[in-house]
């Protein structure tokens, strides 16, 4: 099997759409990139106002919004089915194959993690497995945000997926809103409803960790790949790509970065630029070539795996080789350590990948493991062995 095939995502539908791995990848690296950068600097500083004070590490500090850029394909990738069933008259979406397919998915590579990263944590420091116990049960049920208004102390990263979870719950009922036949109108609903979020978030103001890591405070961009679904389904597929829709994807993914910081009016105008900018992933013609590179693409369809584990990776591995660059500025701190720690990172990931997440993306691998597990015992029963290793006499 080659390199490619071994990476290569394995979809439910059966239908692959590289934009979106490719799109992946632009939200991972940000992810990523922003993480990297806190983590550089020493962890006795405001690490936070000296990214805000340098000019490069203003720019990586807010590669936080990799996390929304996520969102917004997740309600992408999640909508897709829904609507194909009403717009289309595709096969409808049955809520137990759904609710199943979510579990089957997600779970087994998110608990191994979390039990791995539990793992490494006593190891290295055994008098803590009593205090981390409680916050990895909160962790493993989905619900840590919500009980201790913090971040996980086993995977601080978890939230977001906490976060996801309590959308795949709503989503068939969010999934309504492709029941209204109107083009025109059902995105009306939809941006309505995207501005009423962000209307009512400004409106509360100062709010707890728990509740801007919710879902109440995260809808919008959700909405937002709602949005991109709907176009998705119906835009003309004949439509050439153009170097205009390069230019416009450019110009929204640029405007990204002030609307964060523009306030009420910036936190609304937001997921549709974001938005917007996924729309350029399939009509430009630049950005769709990049976008759908086999390499980007391989490395975007690894973004869970990624996800999971880089803070853990990134920060064993400066360990090694962040002396190796202290006290440079961070022009040059940031991408010195990005060519030592990323490498690592990405090998890591895919063997991570191939051996958990992969046979996670089939849908028959549930089916597929009680038959193995049913032929092994078969044959643990037609030859048992002794204790010496040989077959019993009466077995021969």
């Amino acid at each position: 099997m080659n390199l490619r095939a071994a990476l290569a995502r394995v979809t439910s539908s059966g239908r692959y759409i590289a934009e979106i791995d490719g799109l992946r990848f632009v939200a991972i690296a940000a992810v990523v990139i922003f993480h990297l950068a806190w983590m550089v600097l020493p962890p006795d500083v405001d690490r936070r106002a000296v990214l805000a004070n340098d000019p490069v590490g203003w720019v990586l500090l807010q590669g936080f919004i990799g996390v929304q850029l996520f969102f917004v394909i997740s309600g992408f990738v999640l909508a897709l089915p829904f609507a194909e069933a009403r717009l289309r008259g595709a096969v409808p979406v049955g809520l137990r194959a759904y609710y199943l397919r979510r579990l089957t998915r997600l779970e087994p590579p998110y608990v191994l993690s979390l039990l791995l990263l539990f793992a490494l944590r006593v190891a290295q420091d055994p008098s803590a497995a009593a205090a981390l116990l409680p916050h990895l049960a909160a962790s493993l049920a989905y619900v840590h945000t919500a009980v201790y208004d913090a971040p996980s102390t086993v995977n601080s990263v978890a939230w977001s997926l906490e976060v996801e979870v309590q959308f795949y719950l709503l989503m068939p009922l969010f999934a309504a809103l492709f029941s209204v036949r109107a083009p025109r109108l059902r995105r009306a609903l939809l941006v309505a409803l995207i501005v009423a979020a962000c209307a009512a978030q400004a409106a509360a103001g100062e709010v707890s960790y728990r509740l801007s890591h919710s879902l109440l405070f995260q809808i919008q961009y959700f909405l937002a790949g709602f949005l991109l679904a709907d176009w998705y389904l119906l835009a003309p597929r004949a439509a050439a790509r153009s170097w205009r829709w390069d230019l416009i994807t450019a110009a929204a993914f640029v405007a990204i970065v002030p609307l964060m910081q523009a306030g009420a009016l910036g936190h609304v105008l937001l997921p549709f630029a974001m938005c917007l900018a996924y729309v350029g992933a399939f009509r430009g013609r630049a950005a769709n070539r990049l976008l759908t590179r086999p390499w980007l693409t391989a490395v975007g369809g690894m973004c869970y795996t990624i996800y999971l584990y880089h803070l853990n990776i990134l920060g064993n591995a400066l360990k090694l080789t962040n002396p190796l660059t202290a006290g440079a500025p961070l022009w040059l701190q940031v991408p010195a350590q990005a060519l030592l720690t990323l490498p690592a990172l990405l090998l890591l990931s895919t063997l991570l990948f191939v051996a958990v997440e992969k046979p996670c993306m089939r849908r028959d691998w549930p089916t597929a493991l009680l038959a193995w597990l049913r032929r092994r015992r078969g044959a643990a029963l037609r030859f048992p062995l002794s204790h010496g290793g040989e077959p019993r006499e009466g077995a021969r």
